[in-house]
């Protein structure tokens, strides 16, 4: 169940300020950060249409391209980005570094996963220490992130392997026709925001770009419910094999399930690559496609020289659209 431990969104506090009120005023807090002037938020526009748009994803199907790897194997292919990569790897044991706020390894997973005995100290659903073994399934962005972020030994298990690429040309040019739409009528709200008409065409345009992905995060493997003669509601756990040869071999088939996984997975990536600019110490909130930060004129130049990196490279490979107002 590789798509379950990497296709979800990423929200954390800080446990270095949580149940705190931070008062940038006050004398305790100049006291603590007598470098910062204020508190930011940053939103990231559109922010999975956005991954869609610029970052690879496997576009040939996986195959088993090594098993039991030693070590340096493992770092020439997180390094190989002509490919993407799913890991199944045995982590014995875990410690989050020291400084760490958004910890990455799903609690939930990591039980679901165990081979023993697995204790773990949780803040909020993440792991902070676990003691014991347990496997996980990953993409090659979320183990870098685990092994930037943790102390650990581990074993790599399996590794499969797809050609990496840019999403197909349909997929593009329908996440630039919806993003336009919703644009333009973002525009036109704005000049006329009492319009109920123009407000429902701006929410509907919303839904279609945001319907993409989703479409792309459906687990094709679902069991099924249903209702019996007494009114109960009974359960029956999908065949995994069946139903994927069903959804394969059906042509009305297009969407792949590792696009979606691989979307939310590069949303993370970025998240906390934003987080690391920012700096650790002065990031306090992250929620899927935004974050709170403690603000100062050269973190806010850290974060403006990574939003220019990150506009050119579109700009270069031409993911952008123009609105009907010229933008």
């Amino acid at each position: 169940d590789w798509s379950s431990d990497v296709c979800s969104s990423d929200l954390h506090t800080s446990r270095f300020i949580a149940g705190r009120t931070l008062d940038v005023e006050s004398a305790d807090f100049k006291k603590e950060y007598p470098e910062i002037t204020g508190i930011k938020h940053g939103d990231m526009r559109s922010f999975y249409p956005s991954m869609q748009q610029v970052e690879t994803y496997p576009v040939s199907r996986f195959i088993c391209y090594a098993k039991m790897p030693d070590k340096a194997k493992v770092q020439h292919y997180l390094q190989d980005d002509t490919h993407k990569y799913l890991f199944v790897v045995c982590f014995n044991g875990a410690t989050l570094k020291p400084g760490q706020p958004f910890p990455v390894i799903s609690e939930s997973k990591a039980y679901q996963g165990r081979l023993d005995k697995l204790d773990i100290i949780d803040d909020n659903g993440r792991v902070l220490q676990a003691r014991g073994a347990f496997i996980l399934c990953l993409t090659e962005l979320d183990f870098k992130l685990i092994l930037k972020q943790y102390d650990t030994d581990y074993t790599v298990l399996e590794v499969w392997r797809a050609k990496a690429g840019r999403l197909p040309g349909w997929m593009l040019e329908l996440i630039n026709e919806f993003f336009k739409g919703k644009s333009d009528f973002k525009d036109k709200c704005k000049i006329d925001p009492e319009n109920a008409d123009l407000a429902a065409l701006l929410m509907k345009s919303k839904n279609k770009l945001n319907g993409i992905y989703g479409m792309s995060a459906t687990d094709i493997v679902r069991d099924i419910f249903y209702e019996d003669e007494l009114g109960e509601w009974k359960r029956v756990p999908a065949d995994a094999t069946k139903e994927l040869l069903k959804y394969y071999s059906n042509g009305n088939s297009f969407m792949r399930l590792e696009w979606g996984v691989y979307c939310t997975s590069w949303s993370r990536y970025r998240l906390i690559e934003l987080a690391e600019v920012i700096g650790w110490r002065y990031v306090l909130y992250s929620d899927t496609d935004s974050i709170f930060y403690l603000y100062n004129d050269e973190i806010g130049a850290r974060v403006d020289a990574w939003n220019k990196e990150h506009e050119a490279r579109a700009l270069k490979i031409g993911a952008y659209i123009t609105t009907e107002q010229g933008k």
